[in-house]
């Protein structure tokens, strides 16, 4: 049987919390998160003391176009350093994308970010602190995958169909 055959149930052992490749790939993603050390990087926006308030959706909605997905693309831009191979066909033709799980879309796992820290709407969050959150549920809640950008590609579509 290939990878043909078999992609529905690859698709959904990505998605399921208790088959062993999405626990293999949460752990591994845990573990770079740790090695990191994201308290004493050197980014400029890790050391950052901006604050923002509003609504829990206005926080996401600034949040989230720009400053997450670059943080985010940019911490786990060597995630995958040691492993060309993706992990749905095998293939090392290509250079692998970041494939994020599909349980949680990325502006859920930012959503839940915020509402761990936020308060009321007139209560300003440091930014930071949602921001490290964020990157650390990707370690708690929803690992990253290495995949070609085929099988990334399918792998978006067949989670959007079941959605």
């Amino acid at each position: 049987m290939d990878f043909m055959d078999n992609e529905v149930d690859l698709f959904n052992d990505l998605n399921d919390e208790s088959s062993e490749i999405y626990k293999k790939n949460l752990n591994k993603t845990n573990v770079f998160i740790e090695k990191l050390n994201l308290a004493s990087s050197k980014r400029k926006i890790l050391k950052s003391s901006a604050r923002i308030s509003g609504t829990v959706d206005d926080i996401l909605i600034n949040i989230n176009h720009g400053t997450a997905p670059n943080l985010v693309h940019d911490i786990f831009k060597n995630l995958f350093k040691d492993n060309n191979m993706c992990l749905l066909c095998n293939s090392t033709r290509t250079s692998l994308e970041k494939a994020h799980c599909n349980i949680y879309p990325r502006p859920e796992l930012l959503k839940i970010a915020i509402e761990n820290n936020w308060t009321d709407e007139d209560t300003s969050i440091p930014i930071i602190d949602i921001i490290m959150d964020f990157i650390n549920l990707h370690g708690i809640l929803c690992p990253i995958y290495p995949l070609c950008k085929e099988c990334h590609k399918r792998y978006d579509k067949y989670s959007k169909k079941r959605s």
